[in-house]
């Protein structure tokens, strides 16, 4: 029995602190950095996928990219806590600028955004008809 404890004492008590700090310093991680999502929508409400949005600290000039998956969720994480900037683009929209976002440390933020359909952007279709040639008659 005198072993058994003596490899309790060597071993596992050891791996157990080690293990306990390592959860400590993910908390304390967590708790210094924010968190910024969201959904993002069309006009009609309908959620859009592959929407790039970009992050942007007003201080730091750090920007985090990130896309919007198929449910139109997107998720930027490890925040320094402070003021930014969104961006949100798409083929066919209108960019969307958002500013003075305040991302505390330890919370998550959420900004749900619906984008705009670019009204400057026409489809013009054009038919090309061959023209009628009048003949005379006589050559």
């Amino acid at each position: 029995m005198p072993r058994v404890r003596e490899f309790l004492r060597l071993i596992i008590y050891p791996v157990s602190l080690i293990l306990l700090l390592m959860g400590a310093s993910t908390l304390n991680a967590q708790i210094n950095r924010g968190i910024m999502e969201g959904i993002v929508t069309d006009a009609q409400g309908a959620i859009m996928a592959a929407v790039q949005v970009e992050i942007t600290s007003v201080d730091t000039n750090v920007v985090q990219r990130v896309t919007t998956n198929d449910s139109g969720y997107y998720r930027a994480s490890d925040l320094v806590p402070g003021k930014y900037r969104a961006r949100f683009s798409f083929p066919g929209f209108s960019t969307l600028d958002m500013t003075a976002i305040e991302v505390p440390a330890g919370k998550t933020t959420r900004l749900d955004t619906q984008m705009r359909v670019d009204a400057t952007r026409q489809t013009v279709e054009v038919k090309a008809e061959a023209p009628l040639v009048e003949s005379g008659g006589q050559f």
